[in-house]
């Protein structure tokens, strides 16, 4: 399971948020809100793989094929998130270094 505290110190530096806050708003009905915290996770846990677990498959997916990608950072995000991709719904690797080559 995902630790919270860990997760805001990593994600969430920059405001003030709370564990029980956190949990709430994964748990709740604001989409908006938890395609926040997706990407807060996406962009900058050092364990995200396993921290984007607290997510609804569902939610998960739609979140991953539906986020634009800034441009700012643009390679360094789209690596996590084609490997959020690969690792929770087996779509294809774009990472030239990471494929098998015959």
């Amino acid at each position: 399971m995902a630790d919270l505290e860990r997760i805001l110190r990593e994600c969430f530096w920059d405001l003030q948020m709370t564990a029980d806050e956190l949990e709430r708003i994964l748990q709740g009905e604001d989409d908006r809100r938890k395609r926040f915290v997706f990407e807060k996770i996406l962009l900058n846990s050092s364990n995200y793989l396993r921290d984007l677990q607290l997510f609804d498959r569902r939610q998960l997916y739609t979140m991953l094929t539906e986020m634009k990608v800034p441009e700012f950072n643009r390679d360094y995000i789209l690596r996590r998130k084609n490997i959020a991709e690969v690792f929770f719904f087996d779509l294809p690797l774009h990472i030239k270094e990471l494929q098998w080559n015959p």
